[in-house]
């Protein structure tokens, strides 16, 4: 793995690790309504069929034969892809429905979260491309630059979904 993408996955880490521990300390009296609840794990099954349907299409491209995915892309990227596709509809669903957060939160931890990770990603996306790391012998593997693509995926659909959320929060009391 070169120090690039290892650096990434070390951030991603560590950021969900500072939100966790925050939010545990914060959440004492943190609670959902039912109503979240039950978005939260119509979410979770949204995310774990996403994940089920993906793995069994690649199955299926894999099974079949010579499809020539493999002469762009990398098994394990396809692996992390399909996980990291999963935790998108996971939490734009969630945000989406206003289940994400609890009932108390505001999201500024989250948000403070995505923008580190994005800001970290950047550069080490910029550095895999100008070392000729990225896409090594044309195949994008997850260690070549494809953690700091789909961190930087995951990361700004989840700022996206946030930030839409806030505005149209803001727009219905004026309607």
């Amino acid at each position: 793995m070169s120090g690039n993408s290892m650096f990434s996955l070390i951030i991603f880490f560590v950021a969900f690790a500072v939100i966790f521990i925050i939010s545990r300390a914060a959440g004492k009296g943190t609670h959902y309504d039912e109503m979240q609840l039950k978005t939260r794990g119509d979410a979770y099954k949204l995310g774990f069929f996403t994940i089920v349907v993906l793995v069994a299409a690649a199955g299926v491209c894999f099974a079949v034969g010579d499809t020539g995915i493999s002469d762009y892309i990398s098994q394990d990227m396809i692996l992390f892809t399909i996980l990291y596709a999963g935790v998108i509809v996971f939490s734009v669903y969630s945000i989406a429905q206003n289940a994400f957060f609890s009932v108390s939160d505001k999201g500024n931890v989250y948000i403070s979260a995505c923008i580190i990770v994005i800001a970290t990603n950047i550069p080490a996306l910029i550095a895999e491309i100008v070392n000729g790391e990225f896409r090594k012998n044309g195949i994008l593997s997850y260690n070549n630059g494809g953690a700091n693509i789909l961190n930087l995926i995951l990361f700004i659909a989840m700022l996206a979904a946030i930030m839409i959320k806030r505005i149209n929060d803001k727009k219905e009391p004026a309607e």
